[in-house]
């Protein structure tokens, strides 16, 4: 029996191998993105089947445009905006940091103007995870600055709609760390 038993496991497993190794069109297996890690409870679920799992932002999803919107609908319902994968500003190493709250939220500034600055220590530097509709550019831009060297260390552009999301993840996350976020005139 106990040979009948091995040889059944032994025959399941070639039939059925791991799909461990595989991972999604974005490259990275869900098991190890970290997009999501801001998010608890169902919050936390639905953003990793909407970002991580069904990778609904990206061209190609590996689920139907009805299922992703259903997703990212109830993702918005339970926490009031679209999931931080909408937001391309989380390819940069401060913002998704912040975002994900593994970076200390120092201050949070929101200009008149619509920019969101979250004000952090990167080391013994001063940096700044920011989105801003483009006052000084004219177009939408988002990315790290730091405020030592005075030079960018990532921009990109995105749409209002996508500025407008990564400024309240920005938000969400100082708030997440009881950091209020003043206004300021610009």
């Amino acid at each position: 029996m106990r040979i009948l038993l091995c040889t059944l496991g032994l025959c399941c497993l070639v039939a059925f191998p791991a799909a461990g190794g595989v991972g999604t069109p974005d490259g990275v297996p869900p098991a190890i993105e970290n997009i999501c890690d801001g998010q608890t409870g169902s919050a936390f679920g639905l953003c990793n089947a909407y970002c991580e799992a069904m990778d609904c932002h990206l061209d190609e999803p590996q689920a139907s445009a009805t299922a992703c919107s259903k997703v990212g609908t109830k993702f918005e319902q339970v926490t009031g905006t679209p999931p931080p994968c909408e937001c391309p500003c989380v390819n940069f190493e401060l913002f998704a940091s912040v975002v994900s709250g593994a970076s200390p939220v120092e201050a949070c500034l929101v200009l008149d103007s619509g920019e969101v600055n979250i004000i952090t220590i990167a080391g013994n530097e001063e940096v700044i995870a920011f989105s801003d509709v483009g006052v000084i550019v004219g177009a939408p831009i988002c990315g790290d600055f730091d405020n030592v060297s005075g030079g960018f260390l990532d921009i990109a552009a995105i749409t209002v709609e996508q500025h407008f999301t990564c400024a309240d993840l920005l938000q969400q996350a100082a708030a997440a760390q009881g950091v209020e976020c003043e206004s300021i005139p610009f």
